[in-house]
């Protein structure tokens, strides 16, 4: 439940969710969106309401979204530059091309049945 182990255990309710995005947030600034998504999907699993799971799971997916934005327009930028050089030959760069795109995968795919678990408390 939502009284997990650390400071939050001493926490109000109320304040669960906005600490768990204002984390999240803190790690996004700093560049760091695996540890972000962490954040993301520990508090998903751990909040105790409803509307604490709708604003977190809000804010996830429009991180996820702006991460996926943002790889595209540098994958875009990056051929642009390779066409202006005459470097493309059609074969992608082994030089970790696809890097950026591991960070889209999420590492659990629990939150359906979170949603489920939430709806019937």
């Amino acid at each position: 439940g939502g009284s997990g182990p650390g400071a939050t255990r001493y926490l109000p309710k109320e304040m669960e969710g906005v600490l768990w995005s204002q984390l999240a947030d803190a790690w996004i600034r700093r560049g760091e969106f695996q540890l972000a998504r962490s954040v993301y999907e520990e508090a998903i699993e751990s909040v105790s309401t409803v509307r604490d799971f709708t604003i977190l799971l809000d804010a996830y997916l429009q991180f996820e979204e702006g991460l996926l934005e943002a790889i595209m327009e540098s994958q875009a930028d990056l051929e642009e530059e390779e066409e202006e050089e005459g470097v493309g030959n059609g074969i992608e760069n082994k030089d970790g091309g696809d890097d950026d795109w591991d960070i889209l995968l999420p590492k659990d795919g629990n939150t359906p049945s979170r949603m489920s678990d939430l709806e019937l408390a």
